[in-house]
């Protein structure tokens, strides 16, 4: 999965107000994954099921 997602998703957890620290302990994600500026990269099922927690369309995140 392209780091691209990663910040986007990272960037929309911060624009929305939510805890990165809390999305970690419950989806079991690093927190490293889940931060502004993150040189991490989400595996499919993280992403999926990040994508599910914030109720968010996989599709509507913009890939270049």
């Amino acid at each position: 999965m392209k780091n691209e997602v990663t910040v986007w998703l990272a960037d929309y957890i911060e624009n929305q107000g939510l805890s990165a620290d809390d999305i970690s302990k419950r989806l079991n994600i690093p927190k490293e994954k889940l931060i502004l500026g993150t040189r991490e990269y989400l595996i499919a099922d993280e992403f999926l099921r990040l994508c599910f927690y914030l109720q968010i369309d996989p599709q509507i995140i913009p890939i270049n």
